[in-house]
């Protein structure tokens, strides 16, 4: 596409529009197609030609330096997450990776977040007094980290994708909301799955760091029956002896 400005060449006017692919003088009306680089800015010359593909200092110094840099972030990160606290269960969990975790616990001081809800409002899927629930409002401050939602959301397509524990949670809250239309289906149980492993994920970081971890709101308060409850130990692949045992070998 042209740049936004170019002259008239029959007028030379400054006064001139983008009109789809051509551009048009508002003075004399000349309409004319521009070249594909606009024009430079110091002497308004058209003439103009591409920079090389090829680049030998490119090519042999800054993209080898590059990678090698991208590798060695790369791997600090994975340290990281491997010797956090939740890492031995999120490790279990199919769909949960290095990266959609580490955007998440880089994002959240658990000690601070003392409840399921303060954890669903942490990360932008919490519900406000009305019952309505987090969003951008105008006029309004965000009260939670955009980009913390927004990496819940990528790990929740994660976790559909692989089609396991998670995904069948989000098949079954599909059929109860099937009388919704299906983009309100697909986006209630999607907002469900994702605050269960929200849940899921407090719990599990919340024990493993020591700290008090008590029951959701519909069991501690409205006492719903426990036989309802989902625990992290529920919706893993493998079964939890081997995530203690993982545990006992970081610490």
């Amino acid at each position: 596409m042209p740049k936004k400005f170019e002259p008239c060449p029959e007028c030379h006017s400054n006064d001139t529009k983008l009109m789809k692919r051509k551009r048009k003088c508002n003075e004399c009306g000349h309409v004319w197609e521009p070249s594909a680089l606009g024009v430079c800015p110091e002497c308004g010359s058209s003439s103009s030609q591409s920079s090389p593909k090829d680049d030998i200092y490119i090519r042999e110094v800054a993209l080898p330096r590059l990678r090698n840099e991208e590798d060695f972030y790369e791997e600090q990160l994975r340290k990281m997450i491997e010797s956090h606290p939740a890492w031995p269960w999120c490790e279990l969990v199919k769909g949960a990776g290095l990266t959609s975790i580490g955007r998440i616990i880089g994002k959240t001081d658990i000690t601070r977040i003392k409840t399921a809800s303060e954890m669903f409002a942490h990360c932008g899927f919490g519900l406000y007094r009305d019952g309505t629930r987090q969003r951008k409002r105008r006029g309004e401050t965000i009260d939670y980290d955009t980009r913390l939602q927004s990496a819940c959301v990528m790990l929740g397509e994660s976790l559909i994708k692989q089609g396991d524990s998670y995904y069948q949670y989000y098949l079954k809250q599909k059929k109860i909301h099937s009388a919704l239309p299906p983009a309100w289906c697909h986006n209630r149980a999607f907002r469900h799955m994702i605050k269960l492993f929200l849940a899921h994920l407090w719990q599990t970081w919340r024990e493993a760091e020591g700290l008090s971890a008590p029951l959701p709101y519909a069991f501690a308060i409205l006492k719903h029956p426990e036989g309802h409850l989902i625990t992290p130990d529920d919706m893993l692949q493998q079964p939890a002896s081997r995530r203690k045992v993982k545990a006992s070998q970081i610490e």
